[in-house]
């Protein structure tokens, strides 16, 4: 019976509705055969399309009635009332593909389970859509209608996927569903992804098959997993997924266990059990062994996995047709299934009996990432493996042809048919690749045998226990990887009676670290991904370029290539446009490319859009300063660095400017459909677009400088919440990262061109590098190029401005190039400041701010510093007009410098100012200012400061440039016979004296406990950040000899000696014992004696005693001053009593001298004692009684 048109009579296998309608009625008798066929045909699908509208009409009417409560008792009416009953949620049109998914996901779920029509369930659904979703469907009606489409639900459905779902986000969801890997994910991790990806790949019209979903999932599944549900048969998903679950929970109990008895073994030592032999009798019973997991409830067994009892099949390969004792794939059985070829012999297949044996050797090794026993056996012709190693660890075998019968100790033999070759063992530290053939060997792992020892050179001594590996030096393919940190534990490896002639280390710079070994990070490998190889999708912002009016398109010929360069720029292109960044163009713009040598020896394809930049309106976007990016990171410990990968391809062109990035090779012309690099605007744009999407967290946790992202925290709680949420960033805006340049969880990172760590900013020794083999300048753009570098870093150098003042010099205009002495002295002075620039503190802005200015007739300088730590340095060079600015105002312009360049730091908190220039003290109180300080005062006024006096050089600068460091106390011993190496380390005993010492001290052992002691890595025990001292008399004595009689201490006072002191040391009673040393120091001078020549003017500052007497005085100038100058003519002397008394007297007499007068050179050596940082208080010894001076 044929089917009226748009009828609901057809059963199971009805045709879908949108197939023709000649296809559903083969039989329909056309009533004329003279009537065309296919306007018949048109004419009735016609009338089925008016009849659809017409029931589409009715039914929004009647959906119209319901709304208004009228009384409509229908079919329609009480299924809609049905449809609202479920809540179905309401869609507004957003364009965000995993919301559309949920919506229709949701929508089809309730409508399936609804007795309604495909209209109905069209009908329904757009009754929910809200705002931009109404105006789709709107729009949407209309094409049906006018294309004659059928208004089914699987139209609706896929009109709706193509809208909000668009292709190109589907394509990436099944890429990355192919790209899919469990890796460090748990099964059910791993399978909540896989169901969320494939839902976007049932979109598609080529929906996956069931077998396509059980291949690609157990294709993503870890290797030992996947190795565990291969050997089962499986019919659906869902099958294969319990069975995974189950492969997981057997493998973690068997992990759990094998764990277990490593930690037997490992409280044990080397693996001494006593065990006894499987038949040793005990008390009637035999041992029996303790498992980490109870019985299988269904055959009482011990097994891991899914029960095989009752389903007929073997329980060892869980295949049918035959029970485990004849299975053939159980290695070891007696059985012969072909001929045995090889023969073999091995010590013992049992590790009880080995670990028995004093003369063996057994150690723990690794067998990938497992702890395995290996048997060191020079009795074994091969290696072995058992079998039981090889389940857990579910190990790849194949077919040993030919078999090998292999003959034990006991005299017995067994056969082996199974080889597990390339497996990597791992001795010492380093990795050997090796075929092991399995045996049924008992409580043993591995058994290296003679075929590994003479392969690789290894001698056994079965007296020590010991391996010996001869390592040919000579052989370049050979090289030894060192797991010894140091020279220290190098000796002690070696022991004392050992020899060692030569070791050659290798540094490998290259990281084997994968995202999934990373914490957090493994959460995200779809950040991470290796390549990009489809275009970015479209962003809230686009690149544009917008040219200055009146500008004509740009054509410049190709650069000529050699053909080496030819080759590697089509290839680049060919790579482009398989990642759909270029296209070929018809555009009248072009420029010419070449390719530029990057650091690794690749080629980097530039291309040349100087002109284009000419006629490009530019945008002011302003990059962030790198100074005012690290002054965030204050507090921070903990830091990771992010680095985007091919960042500028990552946005797209404005489709309008696609046509300006157009240039011209020799293999076409082609233009960028994203961001390229070269182009002006693109790193504004591109950074306005990260400081979008990263708006709320930036000066919070994260610092970013185009494409480099700085995620800093305090701890490493907070820090793993702020690399989540960088990460989810990332993710929800499909921003690809580039792994091998990004690092985690860092104290210490590199970030455009400084290190920075808890202590402060650096400068990055690699840049410095550049500068030091930078060679001399030769052209003026070659200095240029110099200071430019070095001008990096100016922060970090004091006085920067002045120093490169003889080569600023040449850059002027006009000026001649004339390298000269003061030029050469600038030049490496420049490079010697760089290799020891001080570390800077990042700012604090809940502590003070210290700022010290001066000024000289070259330059301005100043420093910023808190807490007595240098923030940061400035400086710069006096313009033309200020050369001829009076003192004073020299002075006060390098104040207003400090001001200006460090506003953001001073403005609005107190800060102390130093100047070493006196008469600025009575700056605001002066009445009559001229006009250039009375603008400035106006700028002073912003600022709430103490201004200060500073003398001279006792400037703190000048202080922290030239602070003696703590003499140390080193010591090198040459010892005969030995370790020699490529590289020695010198370092200070002293710590580990000190060390040795604390541990005979029984006080200072019961102070570990509380809180404010503390115990370094090294052992050394701490009380806070100091090293405590012990109670030895003969240490305290060579700490306190350092500190007070070194070159580099000049016998300071008590005061300064126990400040300089309790900087890295603590002992009880410290300041009363460093006083009563002070006081028993034989030299011990307390005054100076000023002499001065009346001709020359020339002064002698001879150290001297108080106490000293007038006949030690007489000594003192007669050695000091008579055999230099001869006898006096005259003698000035102020009327202090040492140089009155009656001896002094006489000497004058024989002398033949009279007195003067005596003043000047005291006055200005209380300032030159003021500047002396290290020495105690001095007495000053010129006339009247004794003037105090404090340093």
């Amino acid at each position: 019976m044929a089917e009226a048109p748009g009828g609901r009579g057809r059963g199971r296998g009805r045709p879908r509705r949108n197939v023709a309608e000649e296809e559903e009625q083969p039989q329909y008798q056309y009533p004329d055969p003279d009537v065309n066929m296919w306007a018949h045909m048109m004419h009735q699908q016609q009338q089925f399309q008016a009849q659809q509208a017409q029931r589409y009409e009715e039914m929004m009417m009647m959906f119209q009635q319901q709304m208004n409560n009228a009384p409509a008792q229908n079919t329609g009416s009480a299924a809609f009332r049905e449809f609202c009953r479920m809540n179905p949620p309401e869609f507004v049109g957003e364009y965000v593909p995993s919301v559309a998914r949920e919506w229709i996901q949701r929508m089809s779920g309730i409508l399936d389970s609804m007795a309604c029509t495909e209209l109905e369930k069209v009908t329904f659904a757009t009754r929910i859509l809200r705002g931009a979703a109404c105006n789709w469907w709107e729009g949407v009606r209309a094409y049906m209608t006018a294309s004659q489409m059928e208004m089914t639900w699987a139209n609706f459905r896929r009109l709706f996927i193509d809208h909000y779902i668009p292709e190109s986000y589907r394509m990436s969801m099944e890429r990355e569903l192919i790209e899919l890997k469990q890796g460090g994910k748990s099964v059910a991790e791993y399978t909540s992804k896989f169901n969320e990806l494939v839902r976007y790949v049932a979109d598609s019209d080529d929906a996956p098959t069931e077998a396509w979903k059980i291949k690609k999932y157990r294709f993503g599944l870890r290797a030992d997993i996947a190795h565990d549900v291969s050997m089962q048969q499986v019919a659906s998903l869902g099958e294969l997924i319990q069975k995974s679950y189950h492969a997981e929970s057997g493998l973690e109990a068997m992990r759990k266990e094998r764990f277990e008895v490593n930690q037997k073994r490992r409280d044990s030592g080397k693996y001494k059990e006593q065990l006894k032999p499987r038949g040793s009798p005990q008390k009637g019973k035999q041992n029996v062994p303790q498992r980490s997991h109870p019985a299988c409830p269904e055959c009482g067994m011990f097994h891991h996995g899914e029960c095989m009892k009752g389903k007929g099949v073997c329980f060892h390969c869980k295949q049918p047709g035959h029970y485990k004792n004849e299975c053939p794939k159980l290695y070891g059985s007696g059985g012969s299934s072909g001929t045995t070829k090889s023969k073999g012999r091995v010590y013992s297949l049992d590790g009880e009996q080995a670990r028995g044996n004093n003369a063996l050797i057994v150690d723990i090794c690794h067998l990938g990432q497992s702890e395995v026993v290996v048997l060191f056996d020079c009795g074994a012709t091969n290696s072995f493996i058992s079998v039981e190693c090889v389940m857990r660890l579910c190990l790849s075998s194949t077919s040993l042809i030919p078999t090998m019968t292999v003959a034990v100790a006991t005299g017995g033999k067994v056969v082996s048919k199974r080889v597990c070759q390339n497996c990597p063992v791992s001795v010492t530290g380093k990795i050997y690749h090796v075929d092991l053939i399995c045996l049924p060997l008992k409580d043993m792992d591995i058994v290296l045998g003679m075929d590994w020892l003479s392969a690789n050179t290894v001698y056994l001594g079965c007296a020590e226990k010991n391996l010996y590996v001869l390592i040919d030096l000579n052989a370049e393919s050979r090289a030894l990887t060192a797991l010894l940190q140091n020279t220290h534990q190098l000796i002690q490896y070696l022991g004392a009676e050992n020899k060692c002639f030569s070791i050659m280390f290798t540094i490998s710079s290259e990281s084997s670290l994968s995202p999934s070994d990373i914490p957090i990070v493994r959460e995200y490998l779809d950040v991470f991904l290796e390549e990009i190889n489809s275009l970015p999708p479209e962003r809230e912002i686009e690149f544009s370029i917008d040219l200055v009016p009146g500008s004509q398109p740009i054509s410049i010929a190709p650069y000529r290539m050699s053909p080496l360069e030819l080759r590697e720029l089509k290839s680049q292109l060919e790579e482009l446009l398989q990642k759909h960044f270029i296209r070929p163009s018809v555009s009248p713009w072009g420029a010419p490319v070449l390719l530029v040598k990057k650091k690794d020896g690749t080629m980097r394809l530039c291309i040349d859009y100087r002109q284009l930049n000419k006629v490009t309106i530019k945008n002011k976007y302003l990059l962030p300063s790198i100074d005012d990016l690290l002054d965030q990171l204050r507090g921070a410990t903990i830091f990771s660095k992010i680095d985007l990968r091919s960042g500028y391809h990552q946005i797209r062109i404005r489709t309008s400017d696609v046509s300006k990035t157009a240039f011209r090779t020799r293999y076409g012309h082609y233009e960028f459909l994203v961001m390229p690099f070269g182009l002006t605007n693109a790193p504004a744009i591109f950074m306005d677009y990260m400081n979008r999407i990263f708006q709320p967290y930036l000066d919070k946790f994260v610092v970013i400088f185009i494409d480099d992202i700085l995620i800093y925290s305090k701890d490493p709680q907070e820090h793993a919440e702020h690399l989540r949420i960088v990460l989810n960033i990332l993710r929800e805006k499909q921003l690809y990262a580039k792994f091998s340049k990004c690092e985690f969880w860092l104290s210490e990172v590199k970030f455009l061109g400084h290190v920075i760590s808890q202590g402060g900013v650096s400068v990055d020794p690699s840049k410095v590098e550049a500068v030091l083999n930078w060679e001399r300048p030769r052209t003026v753009s070659e200095v240029r190029s110099f200071l430019g570098l070095a001008g990096y870093y100016r922060r970090f150098i004091f006085g920067f401005s002045e120093i490169a003042l003889p080569l600023t010099r040449l850059t002027r205009k006009g000026a001649a190039f004339v390298w000269d002495e003061l030029c050469e002295n600038s030049f490496k002075l420049l490079k010697q400041k760089l290799t020891s620039a001080p570390v800077l503190v990042i700012p604090d802005p809940d502590k003070k701010y210290v700022v010290y200015c001066d000024a000289s007739n070259k330059g301005l300088g100043c420093v910023l510093m808190q807490e007595g730590a240098v923030v940061a340095y400035a400086s710069r060079q006096l313009k033309p007009h200020e050369e001829n600015y009076p003192t004073h105002d020299l002075e006060l312009a390098a104040i207003i410098f400090a001001l200006k360049i460090w506003r953001h730091h001073l403005y609005g908190v107190q800060f102390a100012l130093y100047s070493d220039h006196k008469s600025l003290r009575y700056l605001f109180d002066q009445k009559e200012l001229n006009m250039r300080q009375r603008r400035w005062m106006e700028y002073l006024k912003d600022f709430d400061f103490e201004l200060n006096y500073h003398p001279g050089k006792a400037n703190v600068v000048a202080d922290a440039l030239s602070r003696k460091a703590l003499d140390k106390n080193l010591s090198v011993t040459y010892r005969k016979g030995g370790v020699k190496l490529n590289r020695i380390e010198v370092t200070c005993d002293l710590r580990s004296t000190i060390s040795s010492a604390q541990e005979k001290d029984v006080d200072l052992q019961r102070r570990i406990g509380k809180p404010e002691f503390t115990v370094a890595d090294d052992g050394v025990i701490q009380f806070g950040n100091r090293i405590c001292v012990p109670n030895d008399a003969d240490l305290k004595r060579l700490i306190l000899e350092e500190a007070h009689k070194s070159g580099f201490s000049i016998h300071p006072g008590s005061t300064k000696m126990y400040h300089d002191l309790k900087k890295n040391y603590w002992w009880p009673n410290m300041k009363t014992e460093i006083a009563e040393f002070v006081s028993r120091c034989i030299k011990g001078e307390d005054s100076i004696w000023v002499i001065v020549d009346r001709l020359t003017k020339s002064a002698h500052f001879i150290a001297v005693k108080l106490t000293y007497k007038a006949s030690r005085y007489a000594e003192i100038f007669l050695e000091e001053i008579v055999k230099l100058h001869g006898v006096p003519l005259s003698i000035a002397s102020d009327r202090d009593p040492t140089f009155t008394s009656h001896f002094w007297r006489a000497f004058q007499k024989a002398m033949g001298t009279c007195r003067g007068d005596f003043r000047t050179p005291s006055n200005w050596l209380a300032l030159v004692l003021k500047n002396y940082d290290s020495p105690p208080s001095f007495n000053l010894s010129k006339g009247r009684g004794k003037d105090r001076i404090n340093p």
